[in-house]
């Protein structure tokens, strides 16, 4: 008997004092689980009669710790806050703590965004059942009902459609060492595995979280729930799939924003891309980040890095992106300065277009970093005798975005040829290096900008300054910048 210093306890009618009930509201556990809250309707969150004492926030649970930090939401058939401690419950009425039944539950409409065609969260379930009642019937079951016009039913089970129990397929972390701390040292749980599902953008879904004993109330299960995620991909077979780990989907890296910063590290990084979960890893300059500051956003698209490291040197690095035995490699991704000594030149990053007529006004969108408000945009040019002459854009504006800034100007009358454009901030500072910029009669005509809505987005009433857009967003996606000292 793995228990009988609980068994003596209740037989003599003491029970060994537990902390106090965490009483986290509900909402407070569907927002640890990473359920976006302004997508459910307060008046449809319903736990059914469950006591708030099965739920409850956690940043860890023994060795366990979220699979989307900081923290997972976490559902008991007895009271979460006796887990640890090893006591459990007798029938519903006749146990220590009568308002902790045995079923708990939460249900609730959640609107699924537009672009969504299925869902996923990742859990792991837990049981004292563990191996006392392997291969019986009766065992306690972890469900997850949905009604979508995707899909109605229960879709959490294994590869042979058995339900969530210690006779399920998943159930397969029974060693200690793996469950220390937890409450089910001596017992075991499924790891954090993987569950997505069908949706339709636009529709309102019913989910409901359920986990019940069934016949006895003795011998109590948890589970955490976290990482409940949108996305646009279809799920595995078009049905719900549920896993030891999310399809094997291939990692892509975009871009970073900021792309680069001070020597002396400390701040904040997101990876853009996609394909990223919780065991894709980022090695920086040849050294592996702490796990623990890399968190993937939503849908997998992001890496936030946390706590950046201080460069050795003024320059820029590779970084490497993992993720199981797939890597990829990106090539001077991030640059460190040295911002003690003063001023920072700007830099610009990317230009659309990357040409114009001479004679022909053309709008520009010019991309970088350190681009100060009030700052100039030029186009030097110098002759066969060395001379050199700096002609102005005219209409300059300057607009914060993700990653840097952005500036709209519009290029001058001037000889055909080549050209280094450069931004020039307030103090006098150049951007360093300069940008190639070619001044030819073969450019393509420059849009019509009647309608132009400037700002971050680029909203247009229809013209033709649509395309650029889409081209300026796919140049800053890829890092198309024609540096000449290659930096």
């Amino acid at each position: 008997m793995k228990r009988p210093f609980l068994l003596l306890s209740l037989g003599l009618g003491v029970l060994a004092s537990g902390p106090a009930a965490a009483e986290q509201p509900i909402e407070a556990v569907m927002a640890a689980m990473e359920l976006d809250m302004g997508l459910i309707p307060a008046s449809s969150i319903d736990t059914q009669g469950s006591s708030a004492t099965m739920f409850d926030v956690r940043s860890s649970l023994g060795v366990i710790s979220p699979y989307n930090a900081p923290t997972f939401g976490l559902m008991s058939t007895g009271n979460v806050n006796n887990i640890e401690a090893l006591e459990d419950y007798d029938y519903p009425g006749s146990g220590p703590d009568t308002s902790a039944g045995d079923r708990a539950a939460v249900s609730f409409d959640i609107e699924v965004p537009e672009y969504a065609n299925s869902f996923s969260f990742n859990f792991f379930f837990l049981s004292r059942e563990y191996p006392e009642w392997v291969g019986s019937a009766y065992n306690d079951t972890f469900e997850v009902t949905l009604d979508s016009n995707a899909y109605q039913g229960q879709i959490v089970f294994d590869a042979f459609g058995n339900e969530v129990t210690v006779n399920n397929a998943l159930f397969s972390v029974v060693d200690a060492a793996s469950l220390s701390g937890t409450g089910f040292d001596a017992d075991g749980g499924t790891g954090w595995v993987t569950t997505i599902a069908p949706c339709e953008g636009g529709e309102t879904m019913h989910i409901e979280f359920e986990i019940y004993d069934v016949a006895d109330g003795v011998w109590d299960s948890a589970v955490a729930m976290d990482n409940f995620q949108f996305s646009e991909d279809d799920p595995p077979n078009d049905g719900p799939w549920t896993g030891d780990d999310t399809p094997d989907v291939p990692i892509e890296v975009a871009f970073l924003s900021p792309k680069e910063g001070d020597l002396g590290g400390g701040y904040d990084v997101d990876v853009h891309g996609s394909g990223f979960d919780n065991t894709t890893s980022i090695e920086i300059a040849g050294v592996t980040h702490d796990p623990s500051l890399v968190t993937v956003g939503t849908g997998g698209e992001t890496l936030q890095v946390e706590e950046w490291p201080a460069g050795v040197a003024e320059g820029s690095v590779d970084i490497v992106i993992r993720k199981g035995l797939e890597q990829v490699a990106l090539a001077n991704a991030f640059t460190y300065w040295d911002e003690s000594g003063g001023s920072v030149p700007p830099r610009v990053t990317a230009v659309t277009p990357a040409e114009a007529k001479p004679d022909a006004p053309t709008e520009l969108r010019i991309r970088g970093v350190g681009l100060h408000n009030d700052a100039v945009v030029v186009f030097r040019t110098a002759d066969d005798d060395g001379n050199v002459t700096d002609t102005e854009a005219t209409g300059v504006s300057v607009t914060t975005i993700e990653g840097g800034q952005e500036i709209f100007a519009t290029t001058p009358e001037t000889t055909g040829g080549w050209a280094d454009l450069l931004v020039i901030n307030p103090d006098g500072l150049e951007s360093d290096p300069a940008y190639p910029f070619l001044f030819t009669e073969d450019a393509a005509a420059p849009p019509v900008t009647g309608g132009t809505q400037r700002g971050p987005c680029n909203q247009t009433g229809g013209g033709a300054a649509a395309p650029l857009t889409v081209l300026f967003g796919l140049f800053a996606i890829v890092g198309i910048a024609r540096r000449r000292d290659g930096r």
